[in-house]
């Protein structure tokens, strides 16, 4: 992995990875940049700012559907092929966090405006769950099954954080709040 000074196009930084990423991420502070390198199930971070510094994650052989940074900087979100798992793993304390059954890897995990709550739409017995987690514990605070869904396709914040809207499959044509 090549950084590159935007002007220039000079080579800034380079970083060695254990394959081809599936997908490269900025921290949303700049200081880190994650690869997550799906077919080998790890995901790499380097710091920009540290050239000793370095992480790598690997969720073994239940491999990775999908790999995104928390609005903290400091903590990613990997989710394990077929969404048995979301694990969040924080980079300064060594620690990790699991929440069972995510419903997707793309979609269905959003944090409110303000950061602090993490939503996830969640699959459980066949029906359709959300979960709301506290992000400076990272436990969960509310979890409920969505009456009526018949197969949600994703999740939203409401602009002051007050509320959820949840929307099922094109079939059903239903949004709930």
């Amino acid at each position: 992995l090549f950084i590159r000074d935007v002007e220039s196009l000079d080579v800034v930084k380079a970083y060695k990875n254990s394959g081809t990423p599936s997908k490269i991420e900025w921290s949303k502070d700049s200081k880190f940049v994650m690869c997550a390198i799906y077919k080998r199930g790890t995901v790499q971070v380097h710091s920009l700012e540290d050239n000793k510094w370095s992480c790598k994650i690997s969720e073994g052989v239940a491999g990775i559907s999908g790999a995104m940074w928390a609005p903290s900087c400091r903590h990613l979100l990997i989710v394990q092929e077929f969404q048995l798992k979301l694990t969040i793993w924080s980079l300064c304390e060594k620690r990790r966090w699991v929440i069972q059954n995510p419903k997707y890897s793309d979609k269905g995990i959003r944090f409110s405006h303000d950061a602090k709550y993490l939503a996830v739409l969640e699959r459980r017995n066949f029906k359709d769950y959300i979960g709301i987690y506290y992000t400076q514990t990272w436990e969960m605070v509310k979890g409920f099954q969505v009456a009526g869904a018949v197969d949600l396709e994703d999740i939203a914040w409401s602009p002051d954080d007050s509320a959820i809207a949840m929307w099922d499959t094109n079939l059903e044509f239903n949004i709930m709040i």
